[in-house]
């Protein structure tokens, strides 16, 4: 088998098993895909990664039922 045809292989089966996942299954994969991908990044880009995702953040206060 041949790369190329091994990494179609490799998609083909990603897309069926992807086809048949819930959306929180889904949603469940890519978490730990970015946090994998994140892992390999050094502390000082986290640490900026981290505070941009504080300023979007807004404090609102949360309403009843």
């Amino acid at each position: 088998m041949t790369d190329s045809q091994r990494e179609e292989l490799i998609y083909d089966i990603a897309q069926d098993q992807l086809k048949r996942t819930t959306a929180s299954g889904v949603w469940a994969f890519a978490t730990d895909r970015l946090c994998w991908l994140l892992a390999e990044e050094p502390d000082d880009v986290l640490v900026t990664l981290h505070s941009s995702i504080n300023k979007k953040k807004s404090k609102t206060k949360g309403t009843g039922f």
